[in-house]
């Protein structure tokens, strides 16, 4: 699925095609990531119970991340924000 956006008809649309992704992408990832982890998105995969009920109170992020780094074993530990050097 693609999307087109406004700066997109404005500028023209850029090449897409980059195995690199810059520091914006990166943050823009980790976001989202943790959008997804704080509204409870994830938590039919990764359930986090009540501890004084069985009841899902949120996302299991432990859980969660474990299986992130079973699939990209060279993720950074944890998905964390990156400041650009100076």
């Amino acid at each position: 699925m693609t999307h087109e956006y406004f700066s997109d008809k404005e500028l023209g649309s850029r090449e897409r095609s980059s195995e690199e992704i810059s520091v914006a992408v990166w943050n823009s990832i980790v976001a989202t990531y943790h959008q997804f982890v704080g509204n409870c998105a994830l938590a039919g995969n990764f359930p986090d119970e009540c501890p004084d009920s069985q009841v899902v109170c949120g996302c299991n992020k432990t859980q969660l991340e474990d299986v992130l780094k079973g699939e990209i074993p060279d993720l950074l530990y944890q998905c964390a924000r990156v400041y650009p050097a100076d």
